[in-house]
């Protein structure tokens, strides 16, 4: 907490805490009388309070005032009666007293797991502490109020009545005010956009960060992905190291056909991804940087380096910065940090956040110069400092498979890593241990916002110095940038094979040349470039898809030597862009996210689909979801898109039906099938789509009990037994006609799962004699019969 003082700020926890809150979760509360069921527990959007739908449909709440302890455990009265109880690591308590009432209550909960419990148990006691501390902010002004006015009763009675006629007055006031910014000219879209960007350093009542109105986003994965279930580095660490004159186990892979939520995401409030071959780093909205996926080479900043099934955060050494922007390479990863003095160059008058400091971490020997440090010849397990030849301030980075680039806040790029090429745009082919200025834009006087970097070639949004850019905003979306602040023409150089340069007659550009036809001129306001292994993407202001080259090369009678706009499009309809070394994601502002190039492994997003597409196809599970990032690896895609909350109705459901899962199974919830443990689960059921799976990341059925629901452990669907004589009608007439009259005869308390013997089906068009009374059935048909059981 910062200075004394009832209202001093309080300093925020991990953002783990605060995000699980404000996203929600779907937990098992335990009754006093009742059965248990589920809730979903959230915090309301002021942060004053705990809500949830009661089994009823009642909206419940308990304030963080009226909080006067949390038990982690299973130490209170109500788990003490149920001998059914979970286990002690799972479960938690909140001891809260309501108004008026002498004695206080319990809201007694089960979570997922330890850790998600940990981080419940966290983040109500910093609400907790925030309310309490306002609380004794507002009492102390209130008993130095009344303190001065007790000394004349007169005194204090006009003080009250002024007090009632003050309140009068500002009341009419704001309401005056309130109609007149309602009919005042709208704010400028550019202004609007800034302040969205402070919207999260915005601060409450009671003196903490106020959470945003929307809620935390969520990340979906799929394609082919490294399968690294198991923990402590499976997948690769049972494998030899290269070069050892030993036989090296080959990497496994998991493939994922449509896009599936990352597991351990629950609690991150993610707002951007990148994909590596092997590897994912994620941005989150704090400036936290976390990486998961295959810990060989170092790849993820982990000094252990151990494979990571969940994110992990990646530890900087020696600063305590915000990340600006992460980039993730087939061996390496860098990324941004902001710079020591970011707290003032965000005061600048534009809103803008400043460049910072280039941090790398990785395998060196994958390619010559790959991360840029000439004195580094092993792997570096954790994230380490570039050197630039002059001091730059790095507002954007992007990573190749075998070189890298960035851009400096001065418009400069720089360069570095394997150069044969000519992808270095330095005119040879030599490789660079370390970050090299390209000097063709300074000596024509442009200025450089966005770089990419493909398999053998390189791109980039230029611009000329007379334009007036004084400062290249940083390609972050915690900076709070405009999409149409970049706006350049498209230089490339390197290998032009496909035509993937877009430069007319050129199949080899050893420095950056301007692209032909029209991006290539002044005012073709392009904002986004990406690049692929025979192609090259860009993305105008406008919303318009241009290409050059041939994605994946699934069709060359469409390869373009020059860019050419995609009219797969509607004009202006696309606002986000995205490119693996062969496929391409697009994201329209209709909120509908199209695929094509190779098909293979799943990495379309198509389902079972593996063929190659040549035109933009759309992927259904994503329909109707607001994308924030797109993102493509060379066999994996990813995408961050706004979380849709849960309607009350919705809520309400969620109780109802699993309060009767539960009293099927005696109120024993671990042989119940759990809903997905987020707030989330069931809201893109709202739309004409089927919804994203997310059972691999938060299924509660799969993670409390291994046996899933088809098995026949206790819990499972086969020992529900018959429920109800309509049930046993409906088994009964399913296996076999000649058993019909059973149910008809047989009350639905007197059949049971043990009474049914074993059967002999017939073919429909077999000819079976009765049973006789004596001899038993004969059957007089040629048909093959099956016995089966029950």
């Amino acid at each position: 907490a910062g200075g004394g003082g009832g209202g001093a700020a309080v300093a925020a926890p991990r953002d783990d805490a605060t995000v699980a809150l404000r996203r929600g979760a779907t937990l098992i509360k335990y009754c006093r009388r009742a059965a248990p069921h589920y809730i979903v527990l959230q915090v309301t959007p002021s942060g004053d309070a705990l809500t949830w739908i009661g089994k009823h449909g009642a909206e419940r709440a308990i304030t963080f005032t009226s909080i006067e302890r949390v038990v982690a455990g299973r130490h209170t009265e109500v788990f003490h009666k149920r001998r059914d109880a979970h286990e002690d690591a799972r479960s938690v308590s909140i001891v809260y007293g309501e108004s008026g009432a002498k004695t206080t209550r319990t809201l007694d909960l089960v979570c997922a797991d330890e850790g998600e419990r940990d981080v419940w148990v966290r983040g109500i006691e910093y609400f907790v502490d925030c309310a309490r501390r306002a609380g004794l902010a507002h009492d102390g002004g209130s008993s130095r109020r009344g303190s001065a006015n007790r000394g004349d009763a007169n005194s204090s009675a006009s003080t009250s009545s002024l007090t009632m006629s003050t309140a009068m007055t500002v009341a009419r006031a704001a309401g005056k005010f309130k109609a007149n910014a309602r009919n005042a000219e709208v704010q400028s879209p550019s202004l609007r956009e800034r302040e969205g960007g402070l919207e999260s350093r915005t601060v409450s009542s009671f003196g903490v960060a106020a959470p945003p109105s929307e809620p935390p986003s969520e990340v979906f994965l799929w394609g082919w992905r490294a399968d690294v279930r198991g923990g402590g580095g499976t997948a690769s660490s049972s494998a030899a190291p290269s070069g050892g004159g030993f036989a090296v186990a080959a990497p496994k892979y998991a493939r994922v056909d449509v896009p599936s939520a990352v597991r351990g995401m629950e609690a991150l409030d993610v707002v951007e991804v990148s994909l590596g071959a092997r590897h994912a780093a994620a941005l989150t909205r704090d400036g936290a940087a976390y990486t998961w996926g295959d810990g060989k080479g170092g790849k993820l900043g982990n000094p252990s380096g151990q494979d990571a099934e969940t994110p992990v955060k990646v530890e900087i050494s020696g600063v305590a910065r915000k990340v600006l922007t992460v980039a993730c390479g087939s061996s390496h990863s860098v990324a941004v940090v902001e710079d020591a003095n970011a707290a003032l160059s965000f005061s600048q008058g534009d809103g803008a956040v400043g460049g910072g400091d280039c941090v790398v971490w990785g395998d060196p020997n994958a390619a010559p110069g790959l991360l840029g440090r000439p004195d580094t010849r092993s792997v570096m397990w954790f994230p380490g400092f570039l050197t630039f030849p002059s001091p730059a301030k790095i507002v954007q980075a992007s990573c190749g498979p075998y070189h890298t680039a960035c851009v400096a806040e001065d418009g400069a790029c720089y360069t570095w890593g394997e150069g044969s090429f000519l992808a270095l745009g330095h005119g040879e082919r030599k490789c660079e241990p370390a970050p090299r200025v390209i000097e063709t834009f300074k000596r024509d006087r442009r200025v450089v916002l966005r770089v990419a970097c493909g398999v053998w070639h390189t791109a980039a949004v230029v611009a000329d110095v007379s334009s007036g850019i004084l400062r290249v905003p940083v390609s972050s979306p915690n900076a709070g940038q405009a999409q149409d602040a970049i706006d350049g023409e498209v230089f490339t150089w390197g290998d032009g094979d496909t035509g993937k340069l877009g430069i007319a007659g050129v199949e080899e550009a050893a420095v950056p040349t301007r692209t032909s036809g029209q991006l290539g001129c002044p005012g073709s306001e392009v904002c986004d470039v990406r690049c692929g292994q025979h192609h090259t993407l860009a993305l105008s202001a406008k919303g318009d898809v241009w290409l050059a080259g041939c994605v994946g090369k699934v069709d060359n009678s469409m390869r373009n030597k020059v860019f050419t706009r995609m009219i797969d499009f509607e004009t202006g309809s696309v606002h986000a862009i995205a490119s693996g070394e062969n496929h391409v994601l697009a994201a329209t502002r209709d909120g509908r996210v199209y695929s094509w190039g190779v098909g293979k492994n799943g990495v379309l997003g198509l389902g079972k689909n593996d063929r190659n597409q040549a035109t933009p196809q759309e992927i259904a599970q994503l329909r109707g979801r607001i994308v924030l990032n797109l993102a493509c690896g060379p066999s994996t895609s990813a995408c961050v898109v706004r979380a849709v909350q849960m309607t009350r109705k919705e809520k309400a459901n969620v109780s109802r039906r699993l309060v009767h899962t539960l009293s099927v199974h005696h109120g024993r919830p671990s042989g119940a099938n759990y809903p997905s443990n987020s707030a989330r689960a069931g809201v893109v059921e709202r739309t004409n789509t089927s919804s994203a799976d997310t059972a691999s990341s938060s299924s509660f059925g799969t993670r409390r009990d291994g046996s899933g629901t088809g098995g026949s452990r206790a819990g499972g669907r086969s020992s529900q037994g018959l429920r109800s004589e309509k049930h046993a009608r409906r088994l009964l007439r399913v296996l076999s006609p000649t058993y019909e009259h059973v149910a008809k005869v047989a009350p639905a308390s007197s059949v049971s799962r043990d009474d049914v013997e074993p059967m002999r089906l017939e073919y429909r068009n077999s000819r079976s004699a009765a049973p006789g009374p004596e001899t038993g059935a004969t059957s007089t048909s040629t048909s093959t019969s099956t016995s089966t059981s029950t």
